[in-house]
């Protein structure tokens, strides 16, 4: 195996990392979205609390993505389509945390 051939497994591995990493914090996203609905529905105190509480993970997930993306990006040093395709993980990983942010769940807590 040649160092280019090396370099794009690499990069394929690190880029499949990122991928599970978004689809973890889809999971996660999607959970504190339906929790946090219920909460509010059922005018459920205690839920709400555990959707805010919870919120530091979803912060720790897009953290843990951008981190790895920076690094993917500084020591591989994709081409343009490769890095397009990593710093999107960033960027799903952003629309995710807006979207878990437990706005309804803060209503009912109040």
């Amino acid at each position: 195996m040649n160092v280019s051939e090396h370099t794009a497994r690499v990069f394929d591995t690190d880029l499949i990392k990122l991928t599970q990493l978004v689809a973890q914090m889809g999971g996660f996203a999607q959970k504190q979205v339906t929790d946090s609905i219920d909460a509010l529905t059922r005018r459920d105190v205690s839920l709400a609390r555990q959707v805010i509480a919870a919120d530091a993970t979803v912060d720790n997930l897009q953290r843990l993505i951008e981190e790895k993306a920076i690094a993917t990006i500084a020591l591989r040093q994709p081409m343009a389509v490769d890095l397009r395709a990593t710093w999107r993980r960033t960027s799903e990983s952003g629309s995710l945390r807006s979207a878990a942010t437990p706005r309804s769940a803060s209503w009912c807590a109040d």
